[in-house]
């Protein structure tokens, strides 16, 4: 194949990395060696479409949220503050410099756009009374990337249809009849989608 549209212009690196693109996303598409054929039957990738579509919202969100607790949230340089949206969640004091990590689905901010209200708010105010901080240079904040949220979202799906799916076959709940490559090929996938 990659003889086959092989130009001086086209890099080979570019065909590669469509063919691996196309084994993840087509249902009918085998690989066998270095050939590429049509089956009949569906390949691993429509069975873990059927399992991510099982997948709801709440555990894509649970997942992540677990997953910026595990990253973030037990620094031993910052004191971090996961999910205060408020400025009344961050303390105004001259200690341990603060990490506030701004919740995924509340705030969010884009390429050449001004910091999100509740950053500011953040940055300007403290406690209750919104009264002027004083330790403004003490604050760090980590904010999703509007443009790279749907894509997070989209590996915590897979991630955890794979983890399910091998649970399922792993303690022989599904009636999946997979051959031991199949397995091996769910088990590695799974490792890759992992975030960390």
């Amino acid at each position: 194949l990659q003889l086959a549209v092989a130009r001086p212009e086209l890099d080979p690196k570019i065909v590669e990395h469509a063919l691996e693109q196309l084994e993840q996303t087509c249902f009918y598409l085998i690989r066998s060696g270095s050939y590429y054929a049509y089956s009949n039957e569906p390949n691993l990738n429509k069975i873990i479409v059927q399992y991510e579509e099982a997948i709801e919202k709440t555990a894509i969100s649970e997942e992540l949220e677990r997953r910026i607790n595990q990253l973030y949230g037990r620094s031993g340089y910052f004191d971090s503050r996961l999910f205060k949206n408020t400025p009344d969640g961050v303390p105004d004091n001259a200690e341990k410099p603060k990490l506030v990590v701004m919740h995924f689905k509340d705030c969010t901010t884009s390429r050449n756009r001004k910091p999100p209200a509740e950053v500011d708010s953040i940055f300007k105010q403290k406690g209750t009374q919104k009264v002027p901080r004083i330790f403004v240079n003490n604050l760090l904040f980590l904010i999703s990337d509007l443009d790279q949220r749907e894509a997070m979202e989209t590996k915590a799906r897979e991630f955890l249809a794979l983890k399910r799916l091998c649970n399922d076959f792993e303690s022989g709940d599904s009636d999946l009849n997979l051959s031991d490559s199949q397995k091996r090929q769910i088990k590695n996938r799974r490792k890759e989608t992992e975030l960390y």
